[in-house]
């Protein structure tokens, strides 16, 4: 999928960034569930691994979408 830029019509900064927005809030609670998930004493080393696992995903999804927010809102720099 590329990214619209400023010279498309169709293209809306202001969606842009609340689409961003709400992107990021979703990671942010991606991550808040896993590690409230992580504090159950049930968890075993496999499962705890499978967690961390989730949380470096969702730290690396965060970066790419600050990335990726950045170019739609300021393409070009």
């Amino acid at each position: 999928m590329s990214a619209p830029n400023s010279s498309d019509p169709g293209f809306n900064t202001q969606e842009a960034r609340q689409l961003m927005h709400q992107l990021m809030n979703q990671l942010e609670i991606i991550s808040g569930c896993a590690h409230l998930v992580g504090l159950h004493p049930a968890l075993g080393p496999t499962e705890r691994a499978d967690l961390q696992r989730i949380l470096s995903a969702v730290g690396e999804s965060r970066t790419l979408a600050q990335a990726f927010g950045q170019r739609l809102i300021s393409p070009g720099q």
